[in-house]
């Protein structure tokens, strides 16, 4: 079997999740012993991300046309479009049609890991992608008329192209029954995503890392929230209870953050000035991967307030890296708790996370224990244990 993965929209310079779940799973096939051919379309701007795997026999890159990155923009003008009843399926097959031929020629199937601006019309070859989000039907508020505009329309026009969709939790896949219900159930893959379990338990030396960013504290000292700076990330909850500790507990926590600054970052730091949290809040912006490595083997609890997301990377990588966490109760979360322990918290509740900081800071004995636990747990996460399941449904889509 031939299987092709779209990558064109990888954007080098981004860092995010869908770049470390995009190369954590592409690791994940080199190590599975397959027979199956793997096809990486790429672009001249991001062909050096996937040069290691060229050298792989199972994998060849095809490098499209950069005009994939240019035309993929036109989503953009989809409120425009539509106001105008332009037939964007029309556009779509204008714009993506030769690409859309050569991937129907060379493969069995065509594997998207992110929602792209449009699908290619490929009438042969089945085409597989992930949903991460839906985050525009519960939190509405983050988003401006026309994205959402742009989301209803690109959603719809997805769930009726593609053939089989993959989940990451039962949450993402009740979502798809609930707001797409013509797509068939059989053709809902749940997979949870994964983490390179080598890679984030191995030994390291975290005295470097603290002292690279000068973090004053020291190792285990801190708590750590890797992510974006976006509103849905909530980074204002933990501030909040950070304020509350502070100035009701005199107690005072310290907190690392890294991540670009999106649309949520200048709440954040306003707060952080107003509540006069400077001194014990260091914004490290972004960071090479390594250093994230070391900073989850340097912090004291992996901190996540996320208000909405299909599942949690960095629950993952916490884990496997030895560092307790403490996480809003999502249902993805709650879901993901069953097996990885984790410390709960209603997710806009700053005074219950406070509590719950409190609580943990000093309890070394339960903090052992879930490290142990989740040590073993983390185990069914590896990534090469995730894309064997990858494989079987391309494999089953295929003979469908």
């Amino acid at each position: 079997m031939k299987i092709g993965i779209n990558c064109m929209r990888i954007f080098p310079e981004y860092r995010g999740g869908i770049n470390s779940f995009t190369f954590g799973l592409l690791a994940g096939f080199t190590d599975n012993e397959t027979s199956h051919e793997f096809i990486i379309y790429c672009t001249p701007s991001n062909k050096h991300l996937f040069h290691s795997l060229s050298s792989n026999k199972k994998f060849s890159l095809r490098i499209m046309n950069d005009h994939y990155r240019l035309f993929s923009r036109i989503y953009h003008l989809i409120p425009w479009a539509l106001k105008k009843r332009i037939p964007l399926t029309t556009i779509n097959r204008l714009i993506f049609g030769k690409i859309a031929e050569i991937i129907d020629r060379e493969c069995n199937i065509v594997y998207m890991p992110y929602m792209p601006p449009f699908l290619f019309p490929i009438p042969h070859a089945k085409q597989v992608m992930s949903f991460h989000d839906i985050q525009h039907a519960y939190y509405p508020e983050f988003f401006s008329t026309g994205q959402l505009r742009e989301r209803l329309f690109l959603f719809s026009f997805w769930f009726q192209t593609i053939h089989y969709c993959q989940t990451s939790s039962a949450m993402m896949t009740e979502d798809v029954h609930r707001f797409f219900p013509d797509f068939q159930k059989n053709k809902i893959y749940c997979i949870p995503e994964g983490v390179n379990v080598r890679q984030f338990s191995q030994h390291r030396d975290t005295s470097k890392i603290i002292e690279k960013y000068k973090i004053p504290w020291g190792t285990k000292s801190f708590l750590f929230k890797p992510a974006q700076l976006w509103p849905h990330k909530n980074h204002l909850t933990i501030l909040r209870a950070l304020a509350y500790l502070k100035n009701t507990h005199g107690i005072i926590i310290p907190l690392v953050l890294t991540g670009a600054e999106y649309s949520g970052s200048s709440g954040i730091f306003e707060f952080i000035k107003k509540k006069g949290l400077n001194a014990q809040v260091r914004y490290l912006g972004i960071v090479p991967k390594e250093d994230i490595i070391d900073l989850y083997k340097a912090a004291k609890f992996l901190i996540t307030a996320v208000l909405y997301e299909s599942s949690s990377i960095p629950i993952l990588e916490a884990a496997a890296s030895g560092t307790p966490i403490i996480a809003s109760d999502t249902p993805p979360n709650r879901e993901m708790s069953k097996t990885i322990h984790m410390l709960l918290f209603p997710a806009l509740n700053d005074q219950a996370l406070g509590d719950v900081i409190r609580s943990a800071w000093h309890s070394p004995e339960e903090n052992e224990a879930r490290i142990l636990h989740n040590h073993e747990a983390i185990k069914q996460y590896d990534w090469k244990e995730i894309a064997g399941k990858y494989l079987g449904m391309f494999e089953h889509a295929v003979k469908s």
